[in-house]
This record gives C-alpha cells, structure tokens and sequence, in this order.
C-alpha cells in the first residue's frame, strides 16, 4: 500500500495552484484522476486481501466480498459522483460548493492530525530495513520513469509544464488514505504512519531540487 499511490490533493494541488496556476492544474488532476482509482480501488483491495484482521476473523475473501467493500467505500463513492457531476454540467449552487470547500480543508487538516498522533520512532532494525526499502522503491522508480518521461517525451506534442507536473508527480508523497485504510484492516499504523511522514519531507525537498534544475 505505501509502495503504490501519491498525495495529490492534499500535498501537491496548493503547490502547483500557487506556482503555475489553473494551466499546472489541468494536468495535475489528470494524473490524479488515474491515482485516486489506483488508491481507491487497488490499494483498498490489497489492504482487504491481505488484512491481518480479517484473516484473525476468518474471512472469506472473493469477488463478492472485495466488490461489497468497494461499493461501501465513501471516497470512492465520492470520487465517481464528482466526476459523474463534473461530466454531466450540472452546476452545483454556490453555498454547496463553499461547503464542499470547507470540508475538503478540514480532510486535510484531520488527515495531517492524524499523521502526528501515529507517528512513531522506536522501530526494530528489520522494520528500518523494511521502511528504507519502500523509500528506495518509490523514489528510485518515481525519479527513473518521471525524469525518462520529461527528457524523452517529444516536445512538439508534451509542453515543458506537461513534461514537468509529471515528472514531480511521480515523486509526491504516499497517499494518506493508507494510514485510515491500516487501521481499518489492522496493519501496523505506525510503520505506515512513519512511512508517510518519510515521504512528505523527502519528496518536499526532492520538488523544489527539480522545479529548480528542469526549470532551469
């Protein structure tokens, strides 16, 4: 689960907004919308296949049971209705859309709330070991594929912002909806929480090294 995934919306949207504006967005949440899918969907059926709480239970674990989880997902339940709305044209009323605004701010604050309380750092050397492979694997695949990407992708066709929002995309942090995806399915919440916490500063300071450099 921290292998696959990024922090689009809560880490990278403000970054992008404040730095290139509506033309880094449009790009930006493409790329999410195939993220939200691959977190949503993937990680949320891994995170049920292999969940140590359900194998204490005795769960039987099929397509009926994965499909059942999944239609009960409300992010994912919320992601297909934005996009349903978003693709229809139906225009939401400017009181729910302040709303919904509100609410997305709160998610990002409760889930950042939620990173300091499991935060943990008395780990055994084999779950150091375990925590600097899934760093090395994210971020070694992240930069080799996002920096093949921008280098190789043609620039008559892929723009240098394009080449670029994916680039960095591909090295944000891991998606925070693993830490409540733990929990819900009895994994170590604070390996996963440090994980995540790793990654938020690696990929900070790795962001701001490659808007510099490709910028350049």
């Amino acid at each position: 689960m921290t292998s696959i995934g990024f922090s689009v919306g809560n880490f990278f949207f403000p970054l992008v907004e404040g730095i290139w504006g509506q033309a880094g967005m449009q790009y930006v949440t493409l790329f999410d919308a195939g993220n939200a899918f691959t977190i949503f969907i993937t990680c949320y059926t891994m995170a049920s296949i292999y969940s140590p709480k359900n194998q204490e239970k005795g769960v039987k674990i099929d397509f009926k049971f994965i499909l059942k989880r999944l239609v009960r997902s409300a992010p994912l339940l919320s992601y297909i209705l934005a996009l349903i709305i978003n693709f229809s044209g139906i225009t939401i009323p400017y009181f729910f859309s302040e709303l919904i605004d509100v609410l997305a701010r709160a998610n990002t604050a409760l889930a950042l709330i939620l990173l300091g309380i499991f935060l943990h750092f008395k780990f055994r050397r084999n779950e150091w070991i375990s925590i600097i492979k899934v760093l090395a694997l994210r971020y070694s695949v992240g930069l080799l594929v996002g920096l093949g990407l921008f280098f190789l992708l043609p620039s008559n066709i892929f723009n240098p912002l394009f080449r670029i929002i994916i680039c960095l995309s591909l090295i944000l942090p891991v998606g925070l909806s693993v830490i409540p995806f733990s929990v819900e399915n009895g994994y170590d919440q604070k390996f996963v929480t440090m994980v995540a916490n790793l990654t938020i500063v690696l990929s900070f300071g790795l962001i701001w090294i490659l808007i510099l450099v490709l910028n350049g």
